[in-house]
């Protein structure tokens, strides 16, 4: 017979469940609110007594065409003609079972591990019990809590044995969490068919709705979890739209609610405020729900300090950001530096949906369970990975959460697990001052609440947004100047090196520091040749960006550049030559008198005193940073994009295994 395993009810006769109500009613209410499936379950009764409510469930199961296994009992199953039987690990064989059952009965097996399961496939069992998922009072001999991640792990090993046989998970499901069970728990061969639920209908004040609930819940993959057709791949189409995700952020001003360790809440606060978003720093779970409620807003669960209750407190906030289809964002600080984190990543990840995971590269790889070292504090111990290395793992982590994960460093990766990007931007001090990891979380969360739509976008955009803001308050161009070889070019492809990193260094650093063009066309002539009018029309800014940028260098270049079109070449190259003899008219007006009468050019100590950074270090970053957050998200709200010509993002081609 064909069976429908989506809502499969196991029966609980205990007074803590059941309270006083009727066992037989209470089944048949479930069955009208949509079970499928039902156990009989029945520890401790005389066998007698099984018999007489088994017969009774039977007679109600028959009228509504929905099959009854007995749990453990072959006898009382074959007694009152029951269509099947559900065995334990320690309970009698399956080989057994099915002998005295016979051919057509239904046999289904508890497994807790892919071992347990493949030798149940491939001894005839008709469906498998996948658990324990959750913590769950009515079993006693819980082997251990699989979560979706275990369950994902044995539907891919039982599909290589029988790819048909089905499967339901059992163990702590309910109304909150039966769509991450079922959407989070599917593995590229094969999904679940469906949930077993005891006290979640059993215990119900109203089995019927309860059961209707859940089968309403049942295959339907809320917003936060479904994969868009339109979500762009093309690298350029979506650097296009991250202005817009940013300008979104202060038009909404969405809660960006941070759950969020003791040392970074103030810092979190004023990020939030800076983008324009609006921030609630509360590790209060009980109040979750009323913030959760609101329109627009996002969660960030940060367990930089876990207390004796925080746990507690994450689930009550994960589960109800869930229920509101609100996005949540996981912070796993510190995730493999002690066995208490440990346990707590395990949990929130079993307990819930997370859209974004964002760690070091020692926490991602914790929570995806493939580090063998201890992590020292909340920092990534040294490295021996490549990136390919890391664009893969964060891939994988991805593909097997269907989430974001962001993995942070030197140099970022981002992953939906499909599309896989590195980012290259930020400024070496963001390694040196406390809760940067942690508010780039609440900018990416804050993007997050305004773009539910494309994940992957979001976090894109937090990141763009926060580094590039690094490198305005470090003043990079300053501080870390590649050498540039100044000699004449000697051959072709020297020219070719120089040329590009002239035009690396134009669209990275000289657009972001002042208005330019809007993200649009060919970034490097819109930026060339707004340039070229500032430093033509404003003497004042023409020493600064000079001095600044050492533009010279890329004047040059551009008398050099073979790629100008051949109608705009003459217009460039003649207003950079005219900008070239003024530099030289700077240069000779400003260096030390001792040193013009010795023919060298170094720069007097005043005039490069004031183009010093004011940033020395990170104390004084902080601030600095802050103000580039805001600066840049002004400018964003005023349709200024120019910012954005400082993103340096890459594609990572990853070939899944």
């Amino acid at each position: 017979m064909t069976v429908d395993y989506s809502l499969y009810l196991v029966t609980d006769s205990t007074e803590a469940i059941i309270g006083d109500q009727d066992l037989v009613k209470v089944v048949e209410a479930a069955i009208q609110g949509g079970v499928t499936v039902v156990q009989y379950r029945d520890k401790s009764s005389e066998t007698r007594d099984l018999v007489r409510i088994g017969s009774q469930l039977h007679d109600v199961c028959r009228s509504y065409g929905v099959p009854l296994l007995i749990n453990d009992r072959v006898d009382v199953a074959l007694a009152i003609g029951a269509e099947g039987v559900h065995v334990g690990q320690d309970d009698m064989d399956i080989k057994t079972v099915r002998t005295l059952m016979g051919p057509h009965a239904i046999v289904g097996v508890t497994c807790s591990n892919s071992g347990e399961a493949c030798i149940a496939a491939a001894a005839g069992a008709t469906y498998l019990g996948i658990g324990t998922m959750f913590a769950t009072p009515t079993k006693e001999n819980t082997k251990a809590i699989i979560g979706t991640a275990g369950t994902r792990e044995i539907l891919h090993q039982v599909a290589s044995i029988d790819p048909k046989i089905s499967t339901v998970a059992i163990g702590g499901i309910n109304a909150s969490n039966v769509q991450h069970v079922m959407n989070q728990s599917k593995a590229w061969s094969k999904g679940l068919d469906g949930v077993a639920v005891v006290s979640a209908i059993i215990a119900a004040k109203d089995p019927r709705r309860a059961a209707e609930e859940l089968r309403s819940l049942i295959g339907y993959s809320p917003l936060v979890m479904n994969s868009k057709d339109y979500e762009s791949s093309d690298l350029e189409r979506l650097l296009q739209k991250v202005a817009f995700v940013i300008k979104g952020v202060g038009i909404v001003k969405p809660v960006a609610h941070n759950m969020t360790n003791l040392v970074v809440q103030n810092f979190a606060a004023n990020v939030a405020l800076c983008i324009g978003a609006s921030p609630i720093m509360s590790n209060n779970g009980d109040e979750a729900e009323d913030i959760a409620s609101i329109e627009v807003g996002s969660l960030v669960i940060n367990i930089g300090t876990v207390a004796s209750d925080s746990v507690a407190n994450y689930v009550k906030a994960l589960r109800a950001y869930n229920r509101c289809n609100r996005p949540v964002l996981l912070d796993p600080v510190g995730a493999g530096a002690t066995k208490i984190r440990q346990s707590a990543v395990k949990t929130l990840m079993s307990e819930g949906y997370f859209d974004v995971i964002k760690g070091n590269e020692d926490e991602i790889q914790t929570v995806l369970g493939e580090t063998a070292r201890q992590q020292k504090g909340v920092d990534s111990g040294t490295s021996e990975l490549t990136d390919r290395d890391r664009a893969r793992i964060v891939e994988r982590l991805a593909s097997r959460e269907r989430n974001i994960v962001v993995m942070t460093g030197k140099v970022d990766f981002l992953s939906d697990g499909k599309r896989t990007f590195s980012i290259h931007n930020g400024h070496p001090f963001l390694g040196s001052i406390t809760g940067s990891g942690c508010t780039l979380g609440t900018t990416i969360a804050s993007c997050l609440a305004v773009q539910t739509a494309d994940k992957l976008l979001a976090a894109l955009s937090g990141i763009i947004l926060f580094t590039i803001a690094a490198e305005h308050a470090g003043n990079e161009e300053l501080i870390d100047t590649p050498k540039v070889n100044e000699e004449p070019l000697l051959s072709e492809a020297k020219k070719e090196k120089e040329i590009h990193y002239y035009r690396h260094k134009l669209q990275k650093g000289f657009l972001s520091r002042d208005t330019s063009p809007k993200v649009t066309g060919d970034l490097f002539m819109q930026s060339l040749s707004t340039y070229l009018g500032k430093l033509e029309e404003h003497p004042d800014l023409e020493v600064n960006l000079i001095r600044k940028t050492k533009i010279h260098k890329v004047l040059k270049a551009i008398l050099q550049l073979p790629s100008i079109p051949k109608d705009e070449a003459f217009h460039f190259k003649e207003r950079s030559h005219k900008l070239l003899q003024r530099w030289n008219e700077i240069l000779q007006e400003d260096i030390i008198p001792e040193a013009k009468a010795s023919g060298t050019t170094t720069p007097n100590a005043t005039a490069r005193a004031k183009f010093e950074p004011k940033v020395t270090g990170p104390g004084t970053f902080v601030p600095a940073f802050l103000d580039a957050l805001y600066k840049i998200a002004q400018q964003t709200q005023n349709d200024d994009f120019g910012w954005l010509g400082a993103a340096e993002v890459h594609s990572e081609a990853i070939e899944r295994d």
